[in-house]
């Protein structure tokens, strides 16, 4: 769970600001009912972003019953601001994950999230949201030249993993990005997308297929039974299921007695439309060795976003007290590399987002409850994670086991603890 002195504060936060920019680009596409009377099913989803769409998908295509539970309107949390990078790259570089749990899980860690992403261009087609799926290539700058001989230990470690990546000179960096930096590593496998429409869209897809949802559905108890649990809601109706998944995010953390992350303030904006000719850096995602780093991308109208400058969180006034100072930071840090540009901010925004010690999600059950699987996709690439836990909670609850649901167990154990 979060650090212990936040879980009063996880309970109760809001998890984003006012203001991301999908919330204004994209419509509420559906709406659904309250639950007013108590159901039995045999999957119980509680949450409606992107990690519980992809999970309610996945079940779905095996033939489960599903019913979603949300106390808002689906993808309207942390998935409204996500800023949606489909990356392969965990937070925690390969030769560093090596160091924490062996070269063999920290090398299928990473190859899972790399297959994710073309899981996920396949679930995009499946729906009928290929347009909103974008491939790009994944530029990782060295910060300073002294990051130089880790970023080259990083490019052995991906290369010998069998991972596809080139190095970039400071002047192969100058001619591709039209910026100044020492070296970069540049990867294929990336990708965007509108998360906040692809959840919408997947969610409406489930419920075509049979899937139930019902928003101001809030859980405030699960009793476990030898066969099943019961979920209640803040109207006193119940839910009956064989299995919960909880998907909501940070706030699953409540349930949990487990200290397995800690939380951080982000913050993004949204430039307005550029001129066609203005962007050298079409097509790339950029981020950087620095902690913590600026990251940039862009959208198919030709704006950038960038974001980064986080903080650790204090709760969620504190965080939206430095939106406007944290906006003109990135507007610094974005001037710096392209002094010839003007970022117009067209909206800003902040969030909230967990970090665990290895940079992994946690997935799966803990011994108290061992009906109820989770998916905490905590990290900078949630979404590849959030795809990951689909696939291994779905086989766990189908019965099929999965080799790879050990490496985000709540119970593993590195290496060396003290690597930082």
């Amino acid at each position: 769970m979060v650090e212990k002195g936040l879980g009063d504060e996880v309970n109760t936060m809001n998890l984003r600001s006012d203001g991301p920019y999908w919330l204004y680009n994209t419509p509420q596409l559906y709406t659904y009912p309250t639950l007013h009377s108590n159901v039995s099913t045999e999957v119980a989803i509680i949450g409606t972003g992107v990690s519980a769409a992809l999970t309610a998908y996945a079940l779905v295509n095996t033939g489960c019953k599903v019913v979603m539970l949300t106390k808002h309107h689906p993808g309207t949390d942390s998935t409204a601001a996500s800023t949606a990078l489909l990356q392969y790259e965990i937070d925690t570089p390969l030769y560093k994950l090596t160091g924490m749990h062996g070269e063999a899980a920290a090398e299928r860690s990473y190859m899972l999230c790399h297959e994710s992403i073309d899981k996920l261009e396949k679930i995009h087609k499946h729906i009928g949201e290929r347009k909103i799926f974008e491939r790009h290539d994944s530029v990782l700058l060295a910060s300073l030249k002294k990051d130089v001989p880790d970023l080259l230990l990083e490019y052995e470690a991906r290369k010998t993993a069998g991972i596809k990546v080139d190095w970039l000179s400071s002047e192969d960096v100058q001619q591709r990005l039209g910026f100044d930096a020492p070296a970069a590593i540049i990867s294929k496998q990336a990708a965007t997308t509108n998360a906040y429409r692809f959840t919408q869209q997947l969610i409406k897809w489930c419920v075509d297929k049979g899937v139930q949802v019902y928003d101001n559905a809030e859980v405030i108890d699960i009793k476990h039974n030898p066969r099943s649990v019961t979920l209640t809601t803040s109207e006193g109706v119940t839910v009956t299921a064989k299995h919960a998944v909880m998907a909501a995010g940070y706030e699953s953390t409540k349930w949990l007695n487990l200290n397995v992350a800690r939380l951080h303030s982000t913050y993004a904006m949204i430039s307005k439309p550029f001129a066609n000719d203005e962007l050298q850096t079409k097509g790339d995602l950029i981020w950087e060795t620095a902690r913590p780093y600026i990251y940039m991308r862009t959208t198919p109208d030709n704006r950038i976003i960038i974001g980064g400058k986080d903080e650790p969180f204090a709760s969620g006034k504190k965080r939206d007290a430095l939106l406007a100072k944290k906006t003109k930071d990135l507007q610094l840090a974005f001037a710096k590399k392209y002094p010839k540009l003007t970022f117009d901010v067209d909206y800003a925004w902040a969030g909230t987002f967990a970090e665990t010690i290895d940079g992994l999600p946690y997935i799966g059950a803990v011994k108290e409850m061992p009906r109820v699987q989770f998916a905490l996709g905590f990290g900078g690439n949630g979404i590849t994670f959030s795809q990951v836990a689909a696939d291994i909670i779905t086989n766990t609850i189908t019965g099929k086991k999965n080799p790879d649901a050990k490496l985000f167990s709540f119970y593993r154990k590195l290496m060396k603890p003290d690597i930082y």
